[in-house]
């Protein structure tokens, strides 16, 4: 549990010192960026209340949160890279999983980072999220959810997601030299 509650405590210095960057904003937003650095904030809200669970021993509460996290982080991207996506988003047409997958590849390509992984494991995130078995066996000893391999593994992906939003968030808002702050300070937390 210690290695648990230390490994918390560097993400939320982490996640703290990247968000002072965050906060010297320097430009208004363009039309439908404001719902993008929305749902950015977002990502970085379920970060650190997945921290907190974990910091308390609730490993099931905060798989919960892997699939709202990565959902948010989702339609973040896909409103960055379509502003035609905007009028959607607002009126709550907003793509399904599957869907949205396909317009992020369609403009990106390949799918940055960790989101290839999280797509090929979707059924699992589904049912961590509506009371999947994983969530049932969290309670029990010798479940691997409840391995500090596991947990430092959870951690990890929070802080890869969080740390995925901030950085969108700081190419909307940020002057060129406090972006690049916010990038070594994002790196920095990365081993």
């Amino acid at each position: 549990m210690k290695e648990i509650v230390a490994e918390v405590d560097r993400q939320g210095e982490w996640a703290n010192r990247a968000l002072e960057i965050l906060r010297r904003r320097s430009s208004s937003l363009p039309n439908g960026n404001e719902d993008c650095e929305g749902l950015c904030a977002q990502v970085c809200e379920l970060h650190f209340t997945a921290l907190l669970a974990m910091r308390e021993g609730y490993v099931g509460g905060a798989l919960t949160l892997i699939r709202p996290t990565f959902e948010c982080l989702q339609r973040a991207i896909w409103l960055h890279n379509d502003h035609d996506a905007v009028a959607d988003f607002r009126t709550g047409a907003v793509p399904n999983f599957s869907e949205l997958r396909a317009k992020i590849a369609e403009k990106l390509g390949t799918l940055p980072g960790p989101f290839g992984d999280f797509y090929d494991s979707v059924k699992t995130a589904h049912a961590l999220t509506h009371g999947g078995r994983e969530l049932v066996t969290a309670h029990f000893a010798d479940s691997k959810v409840r391995t500090l391999d596991y947990q430092l593994n959870l951690l990890r992906w929070f802080k890869g997601l969080a740390g995925f939003a901030m950085q969108l968030r700081g190419m909307i808002v940020l002057r060129q030299s406090d972006l690049e702050e916010l990038q070594k300070t994002l790196l920095d937390g990365f081993p």
